[in-house]
């Protein structure tokens, strides 16, 4: 569960005071994260004095300041991350891309996108579990820095107060992946179509460009079975059932329920031909610059603009999707799962309590 937190204004005086002993509230921990500019111009230029080190093309360096059990909620970023502690100690807690669909990621419509609906199990002092995602612990300490690539979840804890500094780079994948979708858009739609006729586009479109990614990626544990669904499969059902959960669609404000939609059984000839054409430019436009990883950390973001093409806000293209093409016209069934192992185990989630602090 995400943890409750509040922004509060302060002196920096009795903010660091706060950091160092623990605010008076019990179960409470305070945060600061900005520029590093905002804060100090000493600590600034002796920090761009070392970003050389790292390459060009990289932002300004952030500030992270927190008391103990200060946490930065499981997610992942589109930027390359060089972080560097001050002072403190932290634990990293992360997982590569491949692992995304364990998450159940909130959606990109969403305030809280590109963050976890579900966590890690921090009670547990081990993560290499058959019957969870991949991932790893990481304790850092003072002058310890961690390179930390775009697309990779991480959940990070103060175990102590800690000073931090991050510099961040975009991935290239990201400004190829957006003005991508600022020029033609996800889809070029042939003249007016109806809903039911663009649906039937989609039922073509749809398949093709996810049993070609899935034979790419078939070894990648991205495509591991869920139990009952064919692999290729799984990227939209992730999304319709697991992002776009009952609980997500209310904060959203859609529809609880999928809407009847008029599903057409056999696609004609115009969508046939409009389908593997869509599909064909994915692979040829997209597929082939972002590079592996990027493709699948781009693919829940672009089946969501795909879906919103069929008007109507998402839930329409929610509809769709669950009755003319994962359950069939005349199922509601809402998956519930995750991948089939042996004891069908899940993580716990882990609620703590915080406050992020601007100081002045």
């Amino acid at each position: 569960a995400r943890r409750p937190f509040q922004r509060l204004k302060g002196e920096a005086k009795e903010f660091f005071g706060d950091v160092t002993t623990g605010p008076e509230v019990a179960g409470r921990s305070l945060r600061y994260g900005g520029k590093l500019r905002k804060f100090s111009d000493k600590l600034l230029a002796e920090a761009s004095a070392y970003r050389g080190a790292v390459g060009s093309g990289w932002d300004e360096p952030g500030l992270w300041v927190g008391s103990q059990g200060s946490v930065s909620t499981s997610h992942f970023d589109l930027f390359d991350n060089f972080y560097c502690m001050i002072r403190g100690r932290k634990s990293f807690v992360i997982s590569p891309p491949s692992e995304m669909p364990w998450y159940h990621m909130f959606p990109g419509t969403h305030p809280h996108a590109r963050q976890a609906q579900r966590h890690f199990n921090l009670s547990s002092t081990t993560f290499a579990n058959p019957n969870g995602p991949l991932s790893a612990v990481l304790y850092l300490n003072s002058p310890d820095a961690l390179w930390l690539p775009a697309g990779w979840m991480h959940h990070v804890t103060a175990l102590e107060p800690s000073v931090s500094i991050s510099v961040t780079r975009n991935a290239d994948a990201l400004d190829m992946f957006n003005t991508w979708m600022k020029g033609s858009g996800p889809l070029e739609l042939p003249g007016k179509w109806t809903a039911s006729e663009l649906g039937a586009g989609l039922g073509v479109f749809l398949p093709q460009l996810l049993q070609s990614l899935w034979e790419k990626h078939r070894s990648s544990r991205y495509f591991l079975d869920w139990g009952g669904l064919q692999p290729w499969l799984l990227p939209l059902d992730v999304l319709v059932y697991r992002s776009y959960s009952l609980s997500v669609r209310h904060e959203l404000g859609l529809q609880g329920s999928f809407q009847p939609f008029p599903c057409k059984p056999v696609p004609d000839e115009k969508a046939v031909g409009w389908g593997k054409a869509m599909a064909e430019r994915y692979v040829a436009q997209v597929g082939s610059q972002l590079g592996s990883k990027f493709e699948l950390i781009f693919l829940q973001p672009f089946l969501e603009s795909v879906l919103g093409t069929l008007g109507g806000g998402m839930t329409r293209g929610l509809s769709w999707a669950n009755f003319c093409f994962l359950r069939g016209p005349n199922s509601e069934h809402q998956s519930q799962g995750e991948p089939a192992t042996s004891t069908g185990k899940r993580r716990n989630e882990v609620e703590v309590t915080e406050v992020e602090v601007t100081v002045t």
